[in-house]
């Protein structure tokens, strides 16, 4: 198995797996075997180690993946007070503020 292969592995898992990281594993999984029958002849011993490498490497890409890029959605669009509505046309809403402000606040 030379870098190509585990490059692609790595990337296929991290692609599929960054909200659901199980998906990411079986992804990269398939994508070991496919490129094992594609690439080489079957011999038990080296289809046992390509397919325990392939499984590592997809289980370590895929949540790593899944914790990486779930550091940056949202693009900082919720460090703000919330803001809460009535439910009624109309009617005033009330602004959260959170503990740090409440304490920064003059009284």
């Amino acid at each position: 198995m030379n870098l190509g292969f585990v490059l692609l592995i790595g990337v296929g898992a991290v692609v599929l797996g960054r909200k659901k990281p199980l998906i990411g594993i079986v992804t990269g999984c398939v994508l070991t075997l496919i490129l094992y029958f594609v690439s080489q002849d079957f011999q038990l011993k080296s289809f046992i180690i390509h397919s325990l490498i392939g499984l590592a490497i997809s289980c370590v890409s895929s949540f790593l993946g899944n914790i990486i890029i779930s550091g940056h959605k949202g693009g900082n669009h919720n460090t703000g007070p919330g803001f809460i509505g009535s439910g009624r046309h109309g009617g005033g809403g009330n602004i959260v503020h959170t503990d740090e402000e409440i304490k920064n606040q003059k009284p």
